[in-house]
């Protein structure tokens, strides 16, 4: 006959512990008595069981099932799963993680002025153009080129009258 009761010890190293029954009577349990096992017990479980009468050990619990889940049930000690909302979380995540990083770390671009109100004209990256010995308007192709050599290249005549604008007649009229 099927009884019911509560796992009132349990010493998960040794694999075995004991059942009070609802009337109060004590089990011995071992691990093995447990009927397809998908977590170790632990005290506080509500289990279902058999009962059977050993003359040198007395009463031992058999054909143990655990009828739902109670309350003293740890979620630890089950596999985790996680949910779809917390993937799409760690993917959100790593995804700003990686922008951050891409933006931390991506060439450097440096802004060029064309006044002292720090109103930008062009930004491009400075690989784009090298001190190459161009001195004069008539060798630049851009505004941006002839700005990049005022900027950076000593020796740079592209600016007649000194107000931070070169080329203005070939490439940087206003």
């Amino acid at each position: 006959m099927r009884q019911q009761g509560k796992i009132t010890k349990w010493i998960d190293q040794k694999g075995y512990g004991f059942i009070t029954a609802d009337s109060g009577q004590q089990v011995f349990v071992h691990i093995k008595s447990f009927k397809k096992i998908q977590r170790n017990p632990v005290v506080g479980d509500i289990v279902t069981y058999e009962i059977a009468h050993d003359s040198a050990k007395g009463p031992q619990a058999y054909n143990i099932q655990y009828p739902y889940r109670s309350k003293a049930h740890h979620k630890s000690q089950l596999p985790k799963k996680p949910t779809r909302d917390f993937k799409l979380l760690y993917i959100i995540v790593i995804a700003m993680i990686l922008l951050m990083a891409w933006q931390k770390f991506k060439l450097p671009e440096k802004d060029v002025f064309n006044d002292d109100l720090g109103t930008p004209l062009v930004s491009q990256p400075m690989e784009r153009f090298q001190c190459s010995g161009k001195t004069k308007c008539g060798e630049m192709t851009s505004c941006e080129e002839a700005t990049f050599y005022l900027k950076n290249c000593p020796g740079t005549i592209a600016d007649g009258d000194s107000d931070g604008i070169p080329c203005e007649d070939q490439w940087c009229g206003h």
